[in-house]
């Protein structure tokens, strides 16, 4: 018997134990996970965040993308690390108008998209705050986006796909603060500001208000910020986004840095799906 032959036969159920171990610890992790959102999804159903039941929508985007639409049935207050998160019951015309909204958009994405996101619910509600300060949404809580839907549709569009963008940052990696290859995309000098939070003045909301480099002036605030603004107009607004990036080489570079990290999450978002995008 060759050595070759005598390793590759002790080796074999080293292998094989290995390759088992792993996937049952994938298993493991993956049950885990499951067990921990189906007890915060009961959290939520015991706070008054009920299934919505506004026309066709809840089951219609729970079949196709695994999404589950709730609404604040009363006044909510979450005590969180960045300050009290609360809201209130919308009103029913708004959840008829955002939860169309987000079928329409929603579905935009492949089907494995949003789960390999771990985007999983989305609360709708209104008047919500944290730490007192107004705010139009709150992504990765418990797999769930918190919405404030009284938002004009347009922006509300926008907003979905931003937020959609934030889960899937995170589902990357485990973290959204740190990308030194995107940095490097931006002038040398150039340092982002304290966060999304600290930049919530309207005005920075608008298309170009950002200067070189910057889709809009929030991008400036952070990392993750700028990311999520040059996809939300990526998929809100594509045509708007293409005459930037025809003139402007970092967004351009921005853009082609999102695409290929959110190919990495699911190879769905490739070529083709981006041309049905600027399509729409």
């Amino acid at each position: 018997m060759t050595w070759t032959v005598a390793l590759g036969l002790m080796l074999t159920p080293i292998v094989g134990w290995v390759a088992e171990n792993m996937v049952d610890e994938k298993s493991a992790q993956a049950a885990l996970a499951h067990e921990a959102d189906e007890r915060a999804r009961d959290e939520m159903l015991e706070q008054g965040w009920l299934p919505l039941d506004v026309g066709p929508a809840r089951k219609r985007l729970s079949a196709t993308r695994g999404v589950e639409l709730l609404s604040a049935q009363r006044d909510f207050a979450l005590p969180l690390a960045n300050g009290t998160v609360a809201g209130k019951p919308a009103a029913r015309a708004d959840l008829e108008r955002a939860s169309l909204l987000l079928v329409t958009e929603l579905e935009r994405y492949p089907r494995t998209f949003l789960g390999k996101s771990r985007f999983s619910r989305v609360l709708l509600c209104t008047g919500l705050t944290e730490g007192g300060a107004v705010i139009p949404s709150l992504p990765n809580f418990h797999r769930t986006l918190l919405l404030d839907v009284s938002a004009p549709t347009p922006f509300l569009r926008r907003l979905v796909h931003h937020e959609v963008f934030h889960f899937a940052d995170y589902a990357d990696d485990d973290q959204v603060s740190r990308d030194p290859a995107w940095e490097k995309l931006n002038d040398h000098w150039f340092v982002y500001g304290s966060g999304g939070r600290f930049a919530r003045d309207g005005k920075t909301a608008v298309f170009g208000s950002g200067g070189p480099g910057f889709v809009t002036g929030y991008a400036r605030s952070a990392l993750e910020e700028d990311k999520a603004e040059v996809f939300a107009f990526a998929m809100a607004e594509p045509a708007r986004l293409a005459k930037l990036t025809a003139r402007d080489a970092i967004v351009r570079k921005k853009l082609a840095s999102v695409r290929s990290q959110l190919h990495g999450l699911d190879t769905e978002l490739d070529d083709a799906f981006w041309q049905s995008v600027s399509r729409q």
